[in-house]
């Protein structure tokens, strides 16, 4: 299914957003969001870096997906005008009230809560929806929804792309608008920022793919254990 074809327009509110503390996770719900075709991001509270930083994958990768910041939430769920999905461990099990929900008319708003999500979201969503009652990301949550709303994302030249990421069985093929392989895995200096000295993992390759150079990547410091004063090690949940 191409860009476009989607039956459903979705867009997703991402609530309690903290600038400076969350930009990893917040950016990974973004780029998922994207990846699976939703038409709109919106962040509560703004947070123009991560918008400029998802905004610059748009223009590489293509398509129209968009970031708009939202200092309100209220009058953005409260006065949907459509199906609103609040994804929580708590809700309704994803399998049992998908018939329901998908019969449901649109648009949707998917809605990805933060640490501390309000009463009012519960109670103003149209459904509080859970992929599974086990602690999880955020991020597995949206993955699975949007799986189910608009179906698994293809490879596909997206309109106004600049790059395009090929299947392979071994390796990386990135190949540039007119088909042509990007060589030794470098991309368009074109396309670089300058001054951007941050290296990223295979994780945030979707953002930082044009300012890879092929250097080695830093590899990010292993989790670690905290004890318990009180009790045995417990797994230090990010």
């Amino acid at each position: 299914m191409g860009e476009g074809a989607s039956p459903r327009h979705v867009e997703v509110l991402r609530l309690g957003h903290r600038p400076g503390r969350d930009p990893r996770l917040t950016t990974h719900l973004a780029l998922t969001a994207r990846a699976f075709r939703a038409q709109v991001f919106h962040l509560e509270p703004p947070d123009e870096e991560l918008a400029r930083r998802v905004r610059a994958t748009t223009e590489r990768f293509g398509g129209t997906f968009r970031v708009e910041g939202v200092r309100a939430w209220r009058p953005l769920l409260k006065g949907w005008k459509g199906t609103s999905v609040h994804l929580t461990m708590y809700g309704e099990d994803l399998d049992e009230v998908a018939p329901r929900l998908l019969a449901s008319p649109g648009p949707y708003l998917v809605v990805v809560g933060g640490p501390k999500v309000p009463r009012e979201v519960y109670e103003a969503s149209t459904f509080n929806v859970a992929v599974t009652h086990q602690p999880h990301s955020e991020v597995a949550a949206l993955a699975i929804t949007l799986d189910r709303f608009l179906g698994t994302p293809r490879s596909e030249l997206r309109e106004g792309a600049r790059l395009q990421v090929l299947p392979a069985a071994r390796g990386k093929r990135v190949v540039d608008r007119n088909g042509q392989d990007v060589p030794g895995g470098e991309f368009d200096p074109e396309l670089e920022e300058e001054g951007e000295e941050e290296r990223h993992g295979e994780a945030d390759q979707a953002v930082h793919l044009a300012h890879l150079s092929g250097s080695s990547q830093k590899e990010a410091p292993p989790r670690t254990r905290a004890r318990s004063p009180t009790g045995p090690d417990t797994l230090e949940l990010q």
